[in-house]
């Protein structure tokens, strides 16, 4: 019975395997209008959430913008300093938090714009922390993910606790790498997992805050203790109002390690969202992955 179950398994596998590489052939070989329209016509871009952002950006006038993903600024107007700037070497290879801060400042960078991932260069710098910092960088503008912060040097914003509640945790095995091509989720059959390894097994926690509408703020700061281990981490936020869900989106994907076990993620959500929704998934870990988690209000 369980050589037939395996067989059975690496059939289907592999079957599926011929799918997804006939439907992506299909796919890249095989444009479709809509889709020439967007390569020809980026003003017919509203879905793409850097796109949602030209306006705010095109606000910022006569300031260097530090950006982690350079191409994007082809759409702004804006004047952009690259991650990959010969300028910035010494601010990599600063340690001391303040110093990496003023660093910047000598550039004469007061902004940083952050898509929705990490890189080695935004992970492995201060400059992880000095986002992470609400006296160093204020929250601009925000959309799906993609952000701009403002380097700032004040205590005038403050934390406060936002209760939660820890939904689930469960596994998922996953066919084609982090984009997720097929998931099946193994709550009901558990014994599955042991025929894949761990790069195709997914480990996940779901946790909800409701928020009040007593509080004037509508900045968000998740903050994760990680386990040591390294792996891949990427978090997905659902928001509600009153049990509808009115907007979902990718918060970040991160290679987390022993170095940078201490995250925070910051968001803006929409004016109309009482009730948020945290989806934490893994892979590359044995079983738990989540040392401790805590939500808050950022309020000035």
């Amino acid at each position: 019975m369980k050589s037939y179950l395996i067989n059975t398994l690496v059939i289907f596998y592999f079957l599926f395997f011929i799918y997804v590489v006939g439907f992506y052939h299909w796919r890249v070989f095989n444009i479709n209008p809509l889709d020439y329209s967007y390569f020809h016509n980026p003003d017919k871009l509203p879905n793409f959430s850097f796109f949602d952002l030209k306006n705010d950006i095109n606000q910022i006038k006569n300031e260097k913008i530090l950006s982690i993903k350079p191409a994007d600024f082809y759409y702004y107007n804006s004047t952009q300093v690259s991650y990959l700037n010969k300028d910035l070497k010494e601010f990599y290879l600063e340690d001391e938090l303040i110093k990496s801060y003023n660093l910047l400042k000598i550039n004469d960078i007061n902004y940083v714009y952050k898509p929705n991932y990490e890189l080695p260069p935004y992970t492995n710098s201060n400059l992880i922390d000095i986002i992470s910092n609400i006296n160093l960088s204020k929250l601009m503008f925000f959309k799906n993910g993609y952000s701009v912060f403002k380097l700032i040097n004040n205590d005038n914003q403050n934390l406060i606790k936002i209760n939660f509640n820890k939904l689930s945790i469960g596994t998922e095995i996953v066919i084609g790498g982090r984009k997720g091509i097929f998931k099946f989720n193994t709550k009901h059959f558990p014994f599955l997992s042991n025929y894949f390894g761990e790069r195709s097994l997914k480990k996940f926690n779901e946790y909800q805050i409701n928020l009040s509408d007593s509080i004037n703020s509508n900045e968000i700061l998740i903050d994760i203790n990680f386990l040591k281990k390294k792996m891949f981490v990427l978090l997905n936020i659902e928001e509600y109002r009153d049990n509808e869900l009115i907007n979902n989106y990718q918060l970040d994907e991160s290679i987390v390690d022993i170095n940078k076990l201490n995250r925070s993620f910051r968001l803006i959500k929409n004016k109309l969202t009482n009730e948020i929704k945290l989806r934490v998934e893994a892979m590359g870990v044995d079983n738990k992955f989540v040392e401790n988690i805590d939500f808050y209000y950022v309020n000035d």
